[in-house]
């Protein structure tokens, strides 16, 4: 099977053949951004010398024959987001998703077999009707039957927030009128089966801008009967979850930083992950909440620095270790099996209380630590801290960053190898965001193939 690639971006399609096994051969790709053709050269491990750039100047007549022709146009014009303005302006001239035309000049000219085209789901909109019924239109006149769809990636595969249409263009003298699109299915992968394990700090959200959100949540908080007692696990809180569109986007708040709800939401990463744009500066990354593995149960008594106050669990990780051969009881506390322990070793000074199943230890007068499994004893009202007269539970400390490039390529069905083999070729981060923002669910057009593609007939 012969392919030319328009808007090729990253090579979706491509992916999705070789993915299925199906023999193509590349005859050329459209790609003006000169970052996404020389991502796509290195993913396909194919010359740029088969880049014809810039869609407006190619000589329809001067091309190869082909059987698939994949394609779109930009976006800009159609969604949500952009500008709105359809294929022409209010003064006549083509706007960039006006290159729906240069598109059509090449396939009315070769006429492949099959056509697959896709875009926005508001291409489908009442602002478009006309726009999208001209295109049927067209594509009819050329001697194609049609199927058109709205698919969402989260459907196939993927746990990601995506609707795009997708047109499936197929020569009348060669379609049995058989085709239907591919049923949606739920594989219970979820966006925190994507992530990465360990993310370096310059994802990570300022902790100040976090600790104003998890109080935010705190006060939201349903009932405290599901974290008495608990370990701090995220599926343990009863925070006021958003259902996002009817989706399994689980939003958990908004950030308080610049910017419009998409850059301020906070997602968990037991959902879907929302669609993913460009990304290329301003903070627009998706945001996730996650446990940093630190169990903060509470803190000591007394008028000490709270670093020096705080207690954590053993069960968790260890808090930043800082210069604490200097004294001044720096050093961390851990609460292990019903004990206060210095991270410097046991103090063996103090004695076990044992009064009616009562876990406690005195460490001086008024610093009294409790284990969230035993009943406290009443204490004397000195304010807060562990030696108040309630059963204390374990709170995870949170922390919210960004999702990374790699964690992006993973949301549009991309190998972890594409990812590296761009790093290592120089690709900044930026680039490779916009351009995982600007590509198609590699999962999704596998589906499709599976659908439209006769193996045994056209390998």
């Amino acid at each position: 099977m012969k392919v030319l690639s328009c808007f090729s971006g990253l090579g979706a399609f491509e992916k999705a053949l070789s993915r299925q096994n199906i023999k193509y051969q590349l005859v050329n790709y459209c790609e003006i951004d000169k970052y996404a053709s020389k991502s796509y050269s290195l993913i396909h491990n194919v010359s740029e010398e088969l880049n014809l750039g810039d869609v407006n100047k190619v000589n329809e007549k001067l091309l190869p024959n082909f059987d698939l022709m994949t394609w779109g146009f930009p976006c800009t014009d159609i969604s949500v987001a952009g500008k709105q303005e359809g294929f022409i302006d209010k003064n006549g001239n083509k706007t960039r998703s006006g290159l729906y035309y240069e598109g059509l000049r090449i396939l009315k000219e070769k006429k492949p077999k099959y056509s697959i085209i896709e875009n926005v789901k508001n291409l489908t909109g009442k602002k478009f009707k006309e726009q999208f019924k001209q295109i049927l239109s067209d594509l009819e006149n050329e001697g194609y039957n049609n199927y058109w769809k709205v698919l969402n990636a989260k459907d196939y595969g993927i746990p990601q927030n995506r609707e795009r249409v997708f047109i499936i263009s197929i020569r009348k003298d060669i379609d049995d009128n058989k085709f239907t699109f591919p049923e949606g299915f739920d594989n219970g992968i979820r966006l925190k089966d994507l992530l990465e394990d360990e993310v370096d700090e310059k994802y990570y959200i300022s902790q100040d801008k976090v600790d104003n959100l998890i109080e935010q949540l705190k006060n939201k908080e349903i009932s405290n009967t599901v974290r008495s007692g608990g370990r701090g696990s995220l599926d343990r809180h009863s925070w006021d979850l958003v259902y996002v569109d009817n989706s399994k986007i689980l939003q958990v708040g908004l950030l308080d930083i610049k910017g419009n709800e998409q850059i301020r939401r906070v997602d968990s990463p037991n959902g879907i992950s929302p669609t993913l744009n460009s990304m290329q500066g301003g903070n627009k990354q998706p945001k996730i909440i996650e446990d940093n593995g630190l169990i903060q149960i509470g803190m000591l008594e007394g008028k000490r620095f709270e670093l020096r106050r705080r207690v954590y669990s053993s069960e968790g990780l260890s808090p930043t270790l800082h210069s604490i051969g200097s004294g001044g009881n720096t050093e961390p506390k851990i609460l292990k099996e019903n004990e206060l322990i210095f991270m410097g070793g046991i103090d063996t000074t103090e004695k076990w209380i044992d009064n009616d199943k009562s876990l406690s230890r005195n460490y001086k007068e008024g610093y009294r630590v409790y284990d969230s499994e035993g009943i406290a004893c009443c204490q004397k009202t000195n304010g807060g801290g562990l030696g108040s007269n309630t059963g204390l539970y374990l709170e995870n400390t949170y922390r919210i960053r960004k999702l990374t490039c790699l964690e992006c390529f993973r949301l549009m069905g991309f190998d972890d190898k594409d990812y590296y083999i761009l790093k290592e070729n120089g690709l900044s981060n930026s680039q490779i965001y916009k351009m995982a923002g600007n590509s198609i669910v590699v999962n999704v057009l596998e589906e499709i193939f599976n659908r439209i593609i006769n193996i045994k007939t056209h390998t």
